[in-house]
């Protein structure tokens, strides 16, 4: 099984037990790793094989 990771995403959110986390905000730092395979997109480097990095960060965006 092969992975994909994206570390370091930077967030600014309003998440938290504190009732100031929610009202104020802060940054939040996100780490992704997918676990997939990618044996038919190695030897053909067809992207539409693999996994789309821009919808891994809309979807830990969305999130926060």
């Amino acid at each position: 099984m092969d992975k994909i990771r994206i570390n370091n995403m930077k967030f600014f959110a309003n998440h938290g037990v504190a009732p100031e986390e929610k009202s104020v905000g802060q940054n939040f730092e996100v780490d992704i790793e997918v676990s997939t395979s990618l044996k038919a997109a190695a030897p053909s480097d067809d992207l539409s094989a693999s996994i789309d990095y821009s919808v891994l960060l809309t979807i830990a965006k969305e999130e926060m």
